[in-house]
């Protein structure tokens, strides 16, 4: 069988190698980096809405025109 060690045993032998409190800061550390992470869409997310307000990213609404009466439509007059 060729190839480098079982990527599940080294992990293991990793892990009871480092002590409680090296495991915690390797731990905190992946806490760091997930919260990093987060922080960063949430930056982005911000400076999206500072630079395309909603009002640019929604289409407008066309405004219902008001009905015209009979006689409105047989003189072609304008919507009021």
């Amino acid at each position: 069988m060729s190839g480098g060690p079982n990527p599940t045993i080294w992990g293991e032998a990793v892990r009871r190698a480092l002590g409680t409190s090296e495991a915690d800061a390797a731990n905190a550390h992946d806490v760091s980096d997930k919260q990093a992470a987060l922080d960063e869409t949430d930056l982005q997310e911000l400076e999206h809405a500072k630079y395309y307000p909603e009002s640019e990213l929604t289409p407008a609404v066309p405004a219902i025109p008001a009905k015209r009466s009979l006689l409105d439509r047989l003189l072609r007059r304008p919507r009021r």
